[in-house]
């Protein structure tokens, strides 16, 4: 009798832990929003590079991109000023470029001045092929000209978040 009672017990406190375990074999698969696998074999972005373009070994930004980089630019001079000020501290005003993972073979490139990340509204999305391409071009670049204006690069691209990805 204790035995029976344990068992009734113990798989009634399972599907009290994991209660989709019980409502999984009674309710359909699409009332519990679980995907099917074959939808997470699927690229989650299509790659993006419309913004970026590389001719003769420069890399040439469009208006749109260079426009929201010397807004952001100017915002994170101010912002390395004041950390100047503070930490008595000497940044290097380079623009760089990082890239995260987002999943497969996506990458969201960001550009950096001074080290920090600069915010644009679009994202910038590219594959793994074009990344390596973009990175190789871009330890070739030493100039880079947003706004009428020339930075110098820091000649490496870096990926953010090794191991950490960035959600979409």
């Amino acid at each position: 009798m204790s035995k029976n009672r344990f068992s009734l017990i113990f798989i009634s406190s399972i599907f009290w832990l994991f209660p989709y375990l019980f409502w999984g074999t009674i309710l359909p698969l699409r009332s519990l929003h679980i995907q099917p696998y074959e939808n997470f074999s699927k690229p989650l972005t299509k790659p993006n590079i419309q913004f970026i373009q590389t001719i003769n070994n420069q890399i040439i930004l469009n208006e749109q991109l260079q426009k929201e980089l010397s807004v952001a630019i100017a915002r994170a001079q101010i912002e390395l000023e004041q950390l100047a000020n503070r930490f008595t501290l000497n940044f290097v005003e380079e623009i760089g470029m990082v890239y995260f993972h987002k999943g497969q073979s996506n990458w969201s490139i960001k550009f950096t001045f001074g080290g920090i990340v600069l915010q644009t509204s679009e994202e910038i999305l590219v594959s793994t092929e074009q990344l390596f391409a973009l990175k190789a071009n871009f330890a070739n670049t030493k100039l880079i000209k947003i706004k009428e204006k020339k930075y110098k690069t820091t000649g490496q691209m870096r990926q953010l978040g090794p191991i950490l990805h960035e959600r979409l």
